[in-house]
């Protein structure tokens, strides 16, 4: 699903500029006059009676209007007045594919996408709409064999049946596709179809090709002639397959010298990157993300001056970052992240001198820069220059040193990640006085970094992500967070703060969903908090809090409350339908848990009640448990130690002690729990032989 989703949001410019062209000639169908003719008015009559509209998108067709040239989707030439485009893309439609499309005999432009035709075959008969140009059937759900009648639309331009159901086992009718530019055939299953390299060898006019998630491997292409018929292509999209050898994958890259997209993420390409990357001169994008590749990035890589993108994140790659990257002054996204890179990481410069003599960078027209997980150490670089970064993550890795103040001047930063480093010295407002487009902050886990805001300071931006947590911020709340009313996740945990929550905090997290103010020394009674409804995850453990515990909104995932001085009752978390974490261990709690309450307890995964003065007595029998980890220890819970918690099967810990149970120690306790990693009974009242079965 997550592929699927990959594919809808990388939509090619070459795509829309293709759909341009080929409607372009024929948006005049609102001219006065135009007429469609009575035959094609009624296939596609016949076409939206196999049809089900749910939403009403085909309102237009029929009925009043009797021009079907101003129908929706609909397009007709401006002087033949014939049907040359149907764009039905998005509406929801479900049902069958009519054959009376087959009247509409100048039909160059057919997009079905974004639909569903409940993976039904792909009807044969498209393969007979001879005019067709363009092509498009992308999610529309439907299944089984690719017709091989789609080979003979030999004037076919752009295809794509991407995110269906769809599997071949010969792609050899691809070979028809004389006039073919674009290909996009990714989910389809393709493992069988092992000769597709053969097949678009011969395709003259192919410019690009993606087959994202099609279960390729790399032995199909060990076949490969070495000269390529198609020397058009310039895109090469293999993302989520199963592709292994990086030399085989380099042959097939070498059969063409114009190639300027090359992804090649999500796969499990192994060894070395091989310095005949540097060859492909074009190359503009080049992904090699989510594999399994070791050692240097090869300096050849800086030869390749055209490109932009580079993507090398999530390898296993080593050593230190290599100068010859400097060379790449056009580039805009170098992603480097989860590798096992180190030593400092170069200061960008305008000045090529300096860039030569120091070992400074050209990378002026950097957008993106993400060098997290990694073990870059030195001071932390001064990123100035690069005036157009929008994304900058130097997270998790060993920068040391203070931060300078010029980090303020990157005005179009959008996300800034520094977090989990060894930065030290004072934050202030200097550092983010210019930054008004920023929306993610993080410096947390950086515990010499202290940072000290004016009270008054009205910030130029609105964030949505703040993470300071580990960070010097107290001992006073930020009160220069008063104005930031889109927050949706707060951390800051474990910040020195010795103060109360201001009211208007409270009125400013309407849009937060998680909240983590824990390991402070934060007081005061919490206000209802039922009204927060995008609230989802809150931890304010490990506090100073008093009183009864908050009303919450019913929709909650998380409450880690514990380590404060909560008393009263708990009666309103028994109710929560999403609930799958409770914490309120460490308080001040003393009231019985009914059975009733209990078993709805027992239906989330984390339960934590454990020193506080709880009693009561486990029910017997429950219906449901899901439970992973179940912690009352240090209680007053009594009776036998229930067969309630033989249907707990999922456990992995369990902790009963320092209670008042009786009884034996169940027999079933190894059998019934087979996760079971942690057991304390201790301090109870318990007797008997231990299972032989734990």
């Amino acid at each position: 699903m997550i592929i699927k989703v990959l594919i809808c949001l990388k939509v090619s410019l070459y795509m829309i500029l293709l759909s341009i062209h080929i409607i372009g000639a024929y948006s005049s169908f609102e001219k006065d006059g135009v007429k469609c003719r009575k035959t094609e008015m009624l296939a596609l009559l016949q076409f939206k009676a196999k049809l089900i509209d749910d939403f009403g998108q085909l309102s237009t067709w029929g009925h009043e209007e009797k021009d079907c040239c101003k129908w929706e989707g609909v397009l007709c030439h401006n002087r033949t007045n014939q049907v040359v485009a149907l764009d039905l893309h998005g509406l929801g439609l479900r049902g069958k594919v009519s054959s009376s499309l087959l009247e509409l005999a100048n039909l160059n432009y057919l997009d079905l996408g974004f639909n569903d035709f409940n993976e039904s075959q792909i009807p044969e008969f498209v393969g007979f709409l001879g005019k067709l140009q363009h092509l498009n059937l992308n999610f529309s759900n439907f299944g089984g064999l690719i017709p091989r009648s789609l080979g003979n639309l030999s004037n076919l331009r752009f295809l794509d049946l991407s995110g269906n159901w769809i599997l071949d086992t010969n792609l050899d009718w691809l070979s028809g596709l004389q006039s073919l530019e674009y290909l996009d055939l990714s989910t389809a299953n393709l493992h069988k179809a092992t000769t597709w390299p053969q097949a678009i060898n011969k395709m003259a006019a192919l410019k690009e090709i993606h087959l994202q998630s099609c279960e390729l491997s790399t032995n199909m292409l060990n076949s490969l002639p070495l000269a390529n018929a198609s020397n058009s292509l310039v895109v090469l999209d293999l993302p989520g397959n199963a592709l292994r050898d990086i030399l085989i994958l380099l042959r097939f890259l070498n059969t063409s010298s114009r190639w300027r997209h090359v992804d090649l993420s999500f796969n499990i390409l192994q060894g070395e990157i091989p310095n005949a990357f540097g060859n492909l001169m074009s190359l503009s994008y080049l992904d090699l993300s989510r594999n399994h590749l070791v050692g240097r990035i090869p300096d050849a890589l800086g030869s390749v001056t055209s490109l932009s993108h580079l993507d090398l994140s999530n390898n296993d790659l080593s050593g230190e970052f290599p100068y010859a990257l400097g060379n790449l002054t056009r580039l805009s996204h170098l992603d480097l992240s989860n590798n096992q890179l180190q030593g400092e990481f170069p200061r960008p410069s305008s000045q090529l001198k300096e860039s030569r003599i120091e070992g400074n960078l050209k990378l002026l027209d950097l957008e993106v820069l993400d060098l997290s997980m990694n073990k870059f150490s030195g001071r932390a670089p001064d990123l100035s220059a690069c005036s157009s970064l929008r994304w900058l993550s130097l997270y998790d890795n060993m920068f040391n040193g203070t931060l300078a103040e010029s980090i303020g001047y990157l005005s179009d930063i959008k996300h800034l990640d520094l977090g989990s480093n060894h930065l030290e010295g004072l934050i202030s407002e200097a550092h983010l006085l210019n930054l008004s487009k920023l929306l993610v902050l993080d410096w947390s886990f950086n515990t010499n970094l202290t940072v000290r805001i004016g009270s008054f300071w009205d910030p130029p931006f609105q964030l949505s992500r703040l993470m300071l947590a580990h960070c010097k911020l107290g001992p006073y709340f930020p009160k220069w967070l008063q104005n930031q009313k889109q927050v949706e996740f707060v951390d800051i945990s474990s910040a020195e703060i010795s103060d109360t929550i201001p009211h208007w905090f409270w009125d400013n997290v309407q849009m937060c969903e998680h909240l983590n103010m824990s390991h402070n020394q934060i007081y005061g009674v919490l206000p209802d908090l039922s009204s927060k409804l995008n609230l989802l995850t809150i931890d304010l453990s490990f506090n100073e809090f008093n009183g009864s515990l908050p009303l919450l909104p019913q929709n909650m995932n998380n409450i880690y409350l514990s380590g404060n001085k909560f008393s009263g009752t708990i009666i309103n978390f028994f109710n929560f339908k999403r609930l799958f974490a409770l914490d309120l261990s460490n308080n001040l709690f003393s009231v019985e848990i009914s059975q009733d309450c209990f078993m709805k307890l027992m239906r989330l995964f984390y339960l934590n009640l454990a020193n506080n003065n709880f009693f009561g007595e486990i029910p017997n029998s429950i219906g449901f448990c899901s439970l992973y980890s179940l912690h009352l220890e240090n209680n007053s819970f009594t009776g036998y130690l229930s067969r309630l918690l033989k249907n707990c099967s999922n456990l992995i810990i369990l902790d009963l002690g320092g209670n008042k149970f009786t009884g034996k120690i169940p027999s079933w306790l190894g059998d019934s729990i087979p996760e079971l990693g942690v057991l304390s009974l201790k301090s109870n009242k318990l007797y008997g032989v231990l299972p032989s079965s734990l």
